[in-house]
């Protein structure tokens, strides 16, 4: 998928934010979880997240889905390769969060 085309499906989708993050090989995100819906667009390298323990790694032109609520850890890159990626955010009718940082 490329990125005209994701942010397309984000306005159909409901997703109200975009965020262009670009992550350094190595880098991890300990297991969190968010209170808003999660979609991700890897534009270059690989990112791999792991859901109840089961990795899945994605690469340029992969999509990324978490569910609110749903626990994951991160790891960004690989060897020294960076990721770049975007990164949206739809939240619950309930309310906007502002800590939006992944």
């Amino acid at each position: 998928m490329e990125s005209a085309e994701f942010e397309r499906r984000l306005k159909t989708e409901g997703y109200s934010e975009l965020f262009d993050r670009q992550m350094k090989a190595g880098e991890t995100g300990p297991e969190h979880s968010h209170e808003f819906d999660a979609l991700r667009l890897v534009l270059k390298g690989e990112m791999t997240i792991a859901c109840n323990g089961k990795p899945a790694t994605f690469r340029a032109g992969d999509l990324c889905s978490s569910p609110a609520g749903t626990s994951h850890t991160e790891q960004f890159g690989s060897g020294t390769a960076s990721v770049h990626y975007l990164a949206a955010c739809r939240y619950p009718a309930s309310g906007r969060i502002t800590d939006v940082r992944e």
